[in-house]
């Protein structure tokens, strides 16, 4: 694929992401457009349906029909066990899921939050606040 089409696909990228998460705080637009075998494909993480729809549809207008495999969070894995807890008096909020990554936020004891997915050892969350 040639290197102002993959551009002209990741400014697509990033214009959906702008309008519907302007906030990485406020929500999840983690997509990506790859090939496989050839063939045009969708993969990432939202917590933004409305995003993904909207970004098939741009691609379509576009003469791009990619197969969607992205990931609509809260990821249901974590079936009926959804939201937590904060256990500690203190807990930080990590803007990556790694050590050290920048602190965003804290959450404090008994603040509820939403499960949205894992990564190995690390949860990603909303809390009640949207962030």
């Amino acid at each position: 694929m040639a290197r102002s089409t993959r551009d002209r696909q990741q400014q697509l990228l990033d214009a959906v992401r702008r309008e519907h998460v302007p906030d990485f705080r406020s929500g999840v637009f983690e997509v990506v457009l790859e090939q496989d075998g050839g063939a045009p494909v969708l993969t990432g993480e939202s917590t933004h349906p409305a995003a993904v729809t909207d970004l098939i549809e741009r691609l379509r207008a576009k003469g791009i029909d990619a197969a969607d495999r992205v990931t609509r969070l809260p990821d249901v894995t974590f079936g009926t066990s959804r939201y937590a807890v904060a256990r500690a008096a203190i807990t930080p909020i990590y803007a990556e899921p790694r050590l050290p990554a920048p602190q965003i936020s804290q959450l404090v004891h008994g603040m509820r939050v939403e499960l949205l997915s894992r990564d190995g050892d690390w949860i990603r969350i909303r809390g009640e606040d949207g962030y």
